[in-house]
């Protein structure tokens, strides 16, 4: 993943620049209507609707590829908890595109201090400082009030981006005593190819290629006991067993193309 020297690795970096100028622009022209819609949490339907727009946009014009699947039982009717996987930048659009109108991610602190990201972790949002038990306490009845209120939750419950995709590592425990408290389902979602598109580095470099989001059955915590570790070991066991289905976590010791083909 870090290999230097040739050009495809400075056309890739190149094209994360690209990928990061689009980022921001399609941003900044929609800014005036997401802080006129974020003023009341009456507008936010809307504002997920524009942040589908924006993703939708933003792979558009930088070239990213991308299919939906959802499978059956994968849709409910009322609120529900979207678990997913995490090792790209352009995890947070494909969750935009995969989620319902009615949802707010859930991520680390950190994000309020990215102007592009403070708008939203300040009104739709919720930010959470995994440092400060009480903050994170703060976090967590915040998003048991949206459940309950019947609004969804996008969580990447690995808690950040971690190194060495894309197979998962260990969850935190939040985002499924979230769902056992206001008694709502676990959608696993299983992101595919992200790591590749758009590594995690320093400076990340882009590779044409085509991303895979798969939300998988539901989840509902009475079947598992309201246990919240039963929950969270088969939500990463189903994300895990979907990324084995196409080879990715070997495809990452020999990365010369794109796991899911090109765009």
């Amino acid at each position: 993943m870090k290999e230097t020297g040739g050009i495809s690795y400075w056309v890739g970096r190149l094209g994360a620049f690209w990928f990061l100028l689009i980022f921001c622009l399609i941003f900044f022209i929609q800014y005036p209507a997401y802080w006129i819609l974020l003023r009341s949490s009456k507008g936010y339907p809307s504002v997920n609707r524009l942040r589908r727009t924006w993703a939708r946009l933003l792979f558009g014009f930088t070239g990213v590829g991308w299919t939906l699947e959802r499978l059956p039982g994968s849709q409910v009717s009322g609120p529900c908890v979207f678990c997913a996987n995490h090792h790209s930048y352009i995890d947070i659009p494909l969750m935009a595109l995969a989620a319902n109108d009615h949802y707010h991610f859930m991520a680390k602190v950190e994000l309020l201090f990215i102007p592009v990201f403070r708008l939203f972790f300040k009104t739709i949002d919720i930010p959470v400082p995994r440092e400060r038990k009480l903050g994170s306490h703060e976090a967590f009845v915040k998003a048991c009030q949206w459940l309950k209120k019947g609004d969804s939750l996008v969580v990447f419950p690995e808690g950040g981006i971690l190194p060495n995709p894309p197979l998962p590592k260990a969850f935190r425990m939040g985002a499924f005593r979230a769902a056992i408290n206001a008694n709502v389902p676990i959608i696993p979602v299983s992101l595919h190819n992200s790591w590749w598109v758009m590594s995690d580095e320093a400076w990340p470099r882009y590779r044409w290629g085509r991303c895979r989001v798969v939300c998988h059955p539901a989840l509902y915590p009475a079947d598992y006991d309201f246990n919240e570790k039963k929950l969270a070991e088969v939500t990463r066991n189903i994300i895990i067993q979907s990324i084995k289905q196409h080879d990715e976590h070997r495809q990452r010791n020999h990365p010369t193309s794109s796991p899911l083909g090109a765009t």
